[in-house]
């Protein structure tokens, strides 16, 4: 039998959270996790929220974390994302060595190193391009094609190595939900493209980000001007039928 090299934590968010659900239950097939650490609803201050009103589907059957790890038998923590000490003793614990991020701020630079193997975040932009939030808008004012970037965390917002970057396909028929859900589906396919390789024990290989910078976020009516104004023209850029 296989001795597994990787074991596995998610960061994920203790209240209802699709990334949050999903992930879980593609980590659960892939039979990768041993530890779901949630964190519980804090305020952070946002400039904006603003998304257009596209048709939209609502996902009703999105499960709690805790309920999630319970009907699974899996272990579970609601911690603060902050709490080093009681991150600590769950690593040293259930001898984690890998972490991934399905919700959670910004997360010290000393709970990164208690993983040997460090922490991925799926990112839903080209790093460093559309580092930060709100990287959807800066891939259309940057004039960009979209992307979603799997890379190793460190100290810097979406700066840390990059494991896999893949680009999204555009289509003029697309509206903002659409083309957002199809960025987010594509989070998922590198999820289990490296969760193959974590099966294999295969070394997750990376290369460097170059020219780092981070963005800034957006207010309202800078995201509403980019959505109106460039939005069309963009998606008529870069839909390849075309």
């Amino acid at each position: 039998m296989k001795i597994k090299k990787y074991k596995i934590c998610i960061f994920a968010y203790s209240f209802k959270h699709k990334k949050t659900n999903d992930f879980i239950n593609i980590l659960i097939k892939y039979n990768c996790l041993n530890v779901v650490i949630a964190a519980p609803k804090t305020f952070v201050k946002i400039k904006s929220t603003w998304k257009p009103k596209n048709n939209t589907i609502l996902n009703l059957d999105i499960k709690r974390a805790e309920e999630l790890s319970l009907k699974n038998q899996l272990k579970y923590f609601q911690v603060d994302h902050k709490n080093f000490i009681k991150i600590q003793s769950i690593v040293k614990k259930y001898k984690i060595n890998l972490g991934i991020i399905s919700g959670a701020r910004i997360i010290d630079k000393k709970i990164i190193k208690l993983f040997k193997y460090g922490i991925i975040n799926f990112h839903p932009g080209k790093i460093p391009e559309t580092s930060g939030l709100d990287s959807f808008f800066w891939t259309i004012k940057k004039n960009i094609n979209p992307y979603v970037t799997a890379h190793f965390i460190d100290n810097h917002v979406d700066r840390g190595k990059i494991i896999i970057q893949k680009k999204v396909k555009v289509l003029l028929r697309d509206n903002f939900y659409t083309l957002t859900n199809r960025i987010y589906k594509t989070q998922l396919e590198l999820l289990k493209k490296i969760l193959k390789a974590v099966i294999n024990n295969k070394r997750l290989l990376t290369m460097p980000v170059k020219n780092y910078s981070k963005n800034k976020q957006l207010d309202t009516s800078e995201k509403k001007n980019i959505y109106y104004k460039m939005f069309f023209n963009w998606k008529k850029k870069l839909n390849e039928f075309l």
